[in-house]
């Protein structure tokens, strides 16, 4: 398993967040947080 350098551990595989403001949640997860987008779907 690959270690996540700004958590400082053994990583995790996913996470699922429900959000009213799609698009503005992912520009602070990624903008303010630093997260990587990796992959994404379609709605539903």
């Amino acid at each position: 398993m690959s270690q996540n350098k700004t958590i400082g551990g053994g990583g995790f595989h996913h996470v699922a967040i429900r959000a009213h403001d799609f698009e503005a949640s992912v520009k602070f997860y990624t903008e303010a947080m630093g997260f990587q987008k990796k992959i994404s779907w379609g709605e539903g």
